[in-house]
């Protein structure tokens, strides 16, 4: 554990880290809350301030993730349109591969969905834990954010 789990958590201080959280069920607009919460207490509450840049990190995660994925789909709608050419054959009958061509971005978009809830999931379960005052920390993000929160240490300047 680290500086930012030691302190006493008081009920506001909770309560504004659980809506950093909160707000992933608000995707592109949602980003702004922990951003607000994050510049009025960053210098009030190290518990807040570590949580909402944590929010707000992985909601930029996210909306990458979104961007990643719309581009993965559109792929796979122009894909089978673009194949089609060199699949057909010279029959008059339809070729099985151009069929499953059709329902690969129907496959994607459910990926997309399914991706889509485990991100609203795992910030849900942040906000729980933090409106419960535990130190959460999101894979990979957290150790990213308690990095940068960290006070820099200045050289020392030689005589």
């Amino acid at each position: 554990m680290t500086t930012f789990d030691s302190a006493p958590i008081s009920q506001d201080e909770r309560v504004l880290a659980a809506i950093s959280h909160v707000s992933i069920l608000m995707p592109m607009v949602g980003f702004f809350a922990p951003l607000i919460i994050w510049i009025t207490q960053k210098e009030k509450s190290r518990y807040v301030a570590f949580q909402s840049l944590q929010a707000l990190a992985y909601q930029f995660a996210m909306i990458l993730a979104y961007l990643l994925s719309m581009g993965c789909y559109v792929a796979a709608v122009f894909a089978p349109i673009l194949a089609m050419p060199f699949l057909a054959s010279g029959s008059s009958e339809i070729s099985p591969l151009i069929g499953a061509g059709f329902l690969f971005p129907f496959v994607v978009l459910a990926l997309i969905g399914l991706g889509a809830m485990v991100f609203v999931v795992y910030g849900l379960v942040a906000a729980v834990l933090a409106y419960q005052g535990k130190p959460f920390r999101y894979a990979l993000i957290g150790r990213f954010v308690e990095r940068s929160m960290q006070p820099k240490s200045s050289p020392s300047a030689a005589p």
